[in-house]
């Protein structure tokens, strides 16, 4: 049996029971029909909503525009009702009638504020994110220092937010706790954008970065997994771009000599007459031979190491007036040979054709040095 509409007491003490009934029946019909259309509609309305309106056009602010839901849904209820489909055939039915779509109609547009609630928080959320990735975006083709403190310092102000009491009396607010979630997931990614952005223009000093303030990224929400994939993709993009560097170099040397072989051995259209030591044996130049040879630059790139816990140890030795920089420890994917002797290593290294010459030995325990640092932060 189902649930039909109550009659007051007067009207069952002045009619006919069977017209009650009769008008009750009606009434059942006709509010679950309306429940059904004005469903309908709520999705259409739903649907069609433009959060962005609820936070940028004063009329859908203030409620007063004829288009926003709640606005919409009041007139869609008065127009059906004036429907003939739902005009009431009789006073009893009149009477219950109205009982019923008074109640429909505040539960209804009590709905319709809700979902503006809602809506306006959507939009603020969005107006939010929207800023957010203008930020990183912003960090992340300008990563300089000023840039990333800037945007760390205004951040909670530019999201703003308010407290849990607030959030009563202001539905339409942003709740804390999302703002509060939102300020978090933003500096891990402007943390990243910072690092990625860094990496385009500097990957060895993002790499120098990333060491010494690793404490400081992990504060802003980046795990040691994060740091070393961050890590490992700067060196990546310094060894091409050490490559890249090298092959310019041995190409300008190779135009170099063809000149001096085209002019009978005669260096006077060359510069090669013009250099000195120097000028091809600073240590960044030596870092990036150091980038290039296999043994240094696949180790930084993928952190394995021995049982001993060690990536790669280097020796500097001084041999034929020639000193070098080579690896005493070689690996062959998953599998090393560790040399004792540091003679037998460096032979195996020049056989390889993979031994960095350096100036002197001074230089050479100093660019060995670097390379252990590098080395040694991978997580």
């Amino acid at each position: 049996m189902p649930i039909v509409p109550t009659t007051t007491d007067a009207i069952q003490q002045a009619v006919d029971p069977v017209q009650v009934d009769t008008a009750k029946s009606w009434v059942f019909e006709k509010i679950n029909q309306l429940k059904k259309v004005s469903n309908t509609h709520s999705v259409d309305l739903i649907n069609a909503i433009d959060s962005k309106q609820y936070v940028e056009n004063p009329g859908f602010v203030s409620g007063e525009d004829p288009g926003t839901y709640t606005n919409q849904k009041r007139d869609y209820i008065s127009k059906t009702l004036q429907s003939p489909e739902f005009t009431p055939p009789n006073e009893i039915a009149a009477q219950l009638w109205n009982q019923e779509t008074s109640k429909f109609t505040a539960s209804e547009i009590n709905s319709a504020i809700n979902i503006e609630a809602r809506t306006r928080i959507n939009g603020r959320v969005n107006q939010v994110r929207s800023g957010i990735n203008s930020m990183v975006d912003n960090i992340n083709e300008n990563p300089y220092p000023g840039n990333l403190f800037n945007s760390l310092e205004h951040l909670e102000g530019l999201i703003g937010t308010i407290d849990q009491q607030q959030q009563k009396d202001y539905p339409g607010y942003l709740p804390e706790n999302m703002t509060k979630n939102m300020v978090i997931d933003s500096k891990r990614k402007i943390a990243n954008a910072y690092i990625s952005g860094n990496k385009k223009i500097d990957p060895l000093s993002t790499m120098n970065d990333i060491m010494e303030k690793s404490s400081f990224y992990k504060s802003l929400g980046l795990s040691d997994k994060d740091l070393t994939l961050h890590y490992q993709e700067a060196a990546k993009t310094y060894q091409q771009v050490a490559i890249k560097d090298v092959k310019t170099i041995i190409a300008i040397l190779k135009d170099d000599l063809d000149k001096i072989q085209m002019n009978g051995g005669s260096l006077d259209s060359s510069s090669l007459a013009k250099l000195s030591v120097d000028d091809y044996s600073h240590d960044d130049f030596i870092l990036k031979l150091a980038m290039i040879a296999p043994w240094f630059g696949d180790n930084l790139a993928s952190g394995r190491r021995t049982h001993q816990g060690e990536s790669q140890l280097t020796a500097v030795e001084e041999v034929d007036g020639m000193t070098y920089i080579f690896p005493t420890i070689r690996w062959n994917g998953i599998n090393y040979t560790t040399y004792e002797d540091p003679f037998e290593a460096l032979n195996v290294a020049l056989d390889n054709g993979d031994a960095i010459p350096v100036k002197d030995i001074q230089q050479g325990n100093r660019i060995s040095k670097h390379m252990s640092r590098l080395l040694s932060w991978q997580k």
